[in-house]
């Protein structure tokens, strides 16, 4: 008679391929996740660096001042309310003739996360001829600890971690 031969894997060799795929999945996935956040935070610092803090100090050298801070919506006329930082407005003049930033960008994340901080100072600049100083704050999702020059900063219950301040 002939000899029957069973050809397949047997359920051990099948669990051991399954337990390592899944293993490999579940390294994938955090490393890919690490690296979109680490993707994302370098945008904000390079939003910080290459966007507003440039925008900020071309302004400071033609007003001789920073800008006080912006509270609301963006105003719709150039003229009315401008010479105020509000992110992802456009930075201009007090008298909207001139244009600093088309538009202050946001963070990446828009939703359900910090935006980016704007701190002029001293603390009591509400005057735009007093504003002499000012800090720029991030809210990084890889923590990074590079606070320096500023104070800690806080607001609500955020806590930034990364910041620029005046070069």
């Amino acid at each position: 008679m002939p000899k029957l031969t069973v050809r397949g894997f047997t359920l051990v060799e099948l669990l051991v391929v399954m337990s390592i795929v899944a293993i490999l999945a579940t390294l994938g996935m955090t490393i890919y996740s690490t690296v979109l956040k680490n993707s994302r935070d370098s945008k904000r610092q390079a939003d910080l660096a290459t966007h507003i803090q440039p925008a900020l100090e071309q302004y400071f050298a033609d007003q001789l001042y920073y800008p006080v801070l912006g509270t609301g919506s963006c105003p719709a006329t150039p003229s009315v309310d401008d010479g105020k930082f509000r992110m992802g407005c456009a930075l201009r003049n007090s008298g909207g003739t001139k244009t600093y930033s088309q538009s202050l960008p946001a963070d990446p994340i828009t939703s359900n996360y910090p935006p980016y901080q704007y701190v002029p100072s001293p603390a009591d600049c509400n005057n735009p001829a007093n504003c002499t100083s000012y800090c720029l704050y991030a809210k990084m999702e890889n923590k990074t600890s590079l606070l320096a020059a500023c104070a800690d900063q806080t607001s609500g219950s955020v806590t930034y971690d990364f910041e620029l301040t005046v070069p």
